[in-house]
């Protein structure tokens, strides 16, 4: 067995979730951490990369000191089970125990809780390693499980069922596990609170950052005339809680500011429905997101629920869009009121009207732009980050 390679310690990754991208963009924000992670660990790092066979490879990137392994998933009458039932995928353990009897890693590092309870007794209890067991959290998942059952369209019995069966999981995982990665400091405490853990287990840093090398100027791609300033959304319309923030967007912001001729509302993301409808735009699918975002002016945030942090507020950051949010929707993000960011308790008037302060004021634009392209600088920046990951992964090597 080798536990270094090339004098390099050996980090094994594991996304039971979703393909790992080492380059090129992606699409959920669940793959966005998880990809910005492996690209970051492989830049120092030996590493392994276990992640599902979801049909095709995207990975093109086979260097030396990175492999990839791929499982499949266990399927009944085609359906594919997916992640939520790793801990009971054979494929998945054979696969695991197939590498770790080739090679000790210093480090195991699985995304989402699943899989957790099955690799911790693989690694721990029967081939007794002594390789550091990490959870890297997305968001609180028992507390994402509320808002999953929020959704009418799902099965009562396969609501209850979800929210039981995370709350095992997570519990198990935040328990078997040496360290946690959170994503927030809300995050953290929440973890502690309702696990009972020790606070020196769990590093916060937040992987959703990954800022590109060069933010495009901005352009008149989606505007109709020059004067006209748009109001940006983007997310994920199978996310609950984006859709929820789209439906506010239509039926309730934009039909309060509809008298505003020079404001249109306009929202993007992978599934959203194409619509043109007066001071509403929805363009579905961007293939270029920070060419889109550039093309706008501000960025509205109505979220009134959702876990972690909201990946979409990076990127409004990065290009310097004005942001005006609520305090879920700045949770765990660093922004302050008045200084680099508008945040209002609830989608309200407040929240109208802050709208209406940013369009006809564009010096108050100019300055937030300003402000939060500093706090991006100073907090998440790339070599940030990457500093924080590298300190802590080598901190806790320097143990094996």
């Amino acid at each position: 067995m080798k536990k270094e390679i090339n004098n390099r310690p050996l980090i094994l990754l594991i996304s039971p979730h979703s393909k790992v991208k080492l380059s090129g963009s992606v699409s959920y924000g669940f793959e966005r951490r998880i990809s910005y992670l492996g690209r970051i660990v492989s830049e120092r790092y030996n590493t392994i990369i276990v992640e599902p066979d979801n049909g095709f490879s995207n990975q093109k990137e086979q260097e030396q000191k990175i492999t990839f392994n791929s499982f499949s998933s266990i399927k009944v009458r085609n359906l594919r089970l997916g992640s939520l039932f790793l801990d009971i995928n054979p494929f998945y353990i054979f696969k695991l125990v197939n590498i770790l009897k080739k090679y000790i890693p210093s480090v195991v590092i699985i995304s989402f809780p699943f899989g957790i309870p099955i690799s911790y007794i693989i690694i721990k209890n029967i081939l007794k390693l002594n390789s550091i067991l990490v959870y890297n959290s997305h968001n609180v998942e028992t507390e994402y499980s509320k808002i999953i059952a929020k959704d009418e369209n799902l099965p009562w019995i396969a609501k209850l069922f979800y929210c039981k069966y995370i709350s095992i999981i997570e519990r198990l995982a935040v328990l078997y596990s040496d360290y946690v990665i959170a994503v927030s400091k809300e995050n953290k405490n929440c973890f502690c609170n309702k696990y009972s853990c020790n606070k020196e287990k769990i590093v916060v840093i937040n992987l959703g950052a990954n800022i590109p090398k060069v933010i495009p100027k901005s352009t008149m791609q989606y505007k109709k005339h020059k004067d006209e300033i748009l109001a940006v959304f983007h997310g994920t319309y199978n996310a609950t809680h984006n859709r929820n923030a789209i439906n506010i967007i239509h039926s309730y912001l934009a039909e309060k500011l509809k008298e505003k001729k020079s404001l249109k509302f306009i929202v993007a993301g992978n599934g959203v429905p194409i619509i043109e409808k007066d001071n509403f735009i929805s363009v579905g699918f961007v293939k270029n997101l920070y060419d889109f975002l550039s093309s706008c002016d501000i960025a509205v945030v109505p979220l009134e629920e959702g876990e972690g942090t909201k990946l979409k507020l990076f990127d409004y950051m990065a290009v310097g869009l004005p942001i005006i949010t609520t305090k879920k929707g700045a949770e765990g993000m660093g922004l302050i009121n008045g200084e680099n960011a508008i945040i209002t308790d609830h989608v309200n008037e407040d929240f109208v009207k802050a709208i209406e302060i940013l369009v006809n004021k564009p010096q108050m634009r100019k300055e937030l732009s300003l402000n939060v392209k500093k706090l991006i600088e100073k907090e998440y920046h790339p070599t940030i980050i990457k500093k924080k990951i590298y300190t802590f992964l080598d901190k806790i090597i320097s143990k094996t």
